[in-house]
């Protein structure tokens, strides 16, 4: 890393000195910890100034109506997702029904959304498991004994029956801004989420390993958060 700003505050308009530090330090990937806006503030400063061939990294900014607004001037652009995103090819039968439910509603999918539908997910799924003379604790413990909830492949399989600690695992499906569309990136064939262990990190990151797990095989499985 060669240069680091932490002082913007939330509203900043004026980037010309990240600008400028990014110009003379010749920066060509950018991995912003802010909202959308702001981070498109620092790009659009970077290429107001005659600043070419950066790459930014944005963990917020997935969503329709960004690609729509502004289509190819977020070309160079990667998003990072803790999902599978509803680009890929092949698609878990989790996000088949969330997308279906959404176009049936006429709803623009959204993370927001898609966090709610997954909550409901675990929520039914403790409840059928809890049985008809269910309780709240029923409820609460039939999640506790979930090893490997992904919400049918939705996020990276949790193991929440010792998941309330650290995660074991990252993983992170990563999408680019390519002419006004998100295309899958990094990832293998219905298996877009890039895995590493983590608590504790592997020495180097030479070998990802990626999600959902192909029938077959197993993973390690992340402690829930």
């Amino acid at each position: 890393m060669v240069y680091e700003d932490t002082s913007l505050e939330f509203g900043f308009s004026d980037v010309s000195a990240d600008v400028q530090a990014l110009k003379d330090k010749k920066v060509d990937f950018v991995s912003t910890c802010m909202d959308f806006g702001g981070a498109f503030k620092i790009s659009q400063g970077f290429k107001q100034a005659g600043g070419t061939g950066m790459t930014f990294y944005a963990p917020e900014g997935y969503r329709e109506s960004t690609i729509k607004k502004y289509g190819s001037q977020l070309d160079g652009w990667f998003f990072g997702l803790g999902f599978v995103p509803w680009q890929s090819k092949v698609l878990p039968a989790g996000t088949k029904a969330y997308l279906k439910a959404m176009k049936q509603k006429g709803i623009t999918p959204s993370e927001q959304s898609q966090a709610g539908w997954i909550n409901a997910n675990m929520f039914v799924d403790g409840l059928l498991k809890s049985g008809k003379d269910f309780t709240q604790a029923s409820v609460v413990d039939a999640i506790n004994s979930f090893t490997a909830f992904s919400a049918n492949g939705m996020i990276p399989p949790q193991n929440w029956s010792n998941g309330h600690g650290p995660d074991t695992q990252a993983c992170t499906a990563y999408v680019e801004a390519v002419n006004g569309k998100f295309v899958p990136r990094f990832g293998k064939p219905g298996q877009p989420l890039v895995c590493f262990p983590d608590n504790p990190r592997p020495p180097t990151l030479d070998d990802p390993y990626y999600l959902p797990a192909k029938t077959g095989t197993t993973t390690t499985t992340s402690a829930g958060s």
